[in-house]
């Protein structure tokens, strides 16, 4: 019984995820539409990836133009909208949720769950411990958006702009990459699911978005596309 209601509980999230993702790429076309960049600064040497050098600080891990932000939240179906924290102002800081983890700095909406006995690395000044097949806040660090159909979007910054949906929400585990995290890396011009090619890692054999499997990859990673599973996010929607 738990293998089969494992199987159904998967179909049921990739379903989520194609639908999460149509709202989220038709969202950044309709941006687009209205010609706002993507982009705070670009690659020097690709001018369609984002680099980090946003001068304003109100937005966490600076590869985003604020204004393309704002549009492309208001364009979505909210129930919340708020900030990992560090001081940001843009929008306020997330509260404490009782049924989060907050990490020294109010981290709404947490996928992550509290810790086990685990390795420890420093991400932003802030000490965030690694659980097996999790992400660091490096991926979750710059908006988190509660939908108004219970899925949550982050929009982090790891060599670049990455959307990631928890498509069954923050309450509801397993909260893996490959399970019911899935993810979208944005270049000035396109948004493209982890593992599609001409995204991170989908030529490196080392990293998880290489493949659509638990032995491809990282257990834990402060990288989206590092993490085992992570080429399941174009595996499910392009196959």
């Amino acid at each position: 019984m738990p293998v089969i209601i494992s199987k159904i509980e998967d179909r049921e999230n990739i379903a989520r995820w194609k639908k999460s993702y149509a709202v989220v790429n038709a969202a950044f076309n309709a941006v687009k539409a209205d010609g706002i960049d993507v982009c705070a600064t670009h690659n020097r040497y690709n001018p369609n990836i984002c680099s980090n050098g946003n001068p304003n600080y109100d937005l966490d891990r600076g590869y985003y133009n604020p204004e393309f932000v704002s549009a492309f939240i208001s364009k979505l179906k909210v129930l919340d909208h708020c900030s990992p924290g560090h001081g940001n102002t843009y929008p306020p800081s997330c509260v404490a949720y009782e049924d989060t983890y907050i990490w020294g700095h109010n981290q709404g909406y947490d996928p992550l769950g509290y810790p086990t006995k685990t390795s420890v690395a420093h991400v932003n000044g802030h000490k965030i411990y690694y659980k097996a097949g999790k992400l660091a806040l490096y991926n979750l660090s710059t908006q988190m958006i509660l939908m108004a159909d219970g899925s949550v979007i982050y929009m982090g910054g790891v060599f670049g702009a990455w959307i990631i949906v928890d498509v069954n929400g923050y309450k509801k585990g397993p909260n893996m990459v490959g399970k019911d995290l899935f993810g979208a890396q944005l270049w000035e011009n396109k948004m493209l699911p982890a593992g599609a090619e001409g995204t991170q890692g989908y030529d490196d054999p080392s990293a998880g978005a290489s493949g659509c499997s638990k032995d491809i990859g990282k257990s834990q990673s402060a990288t989206f596309a590092e993490a085992a599973g992570a080429g399941c996010s174009a595996k499910y929607l392009l196959e």
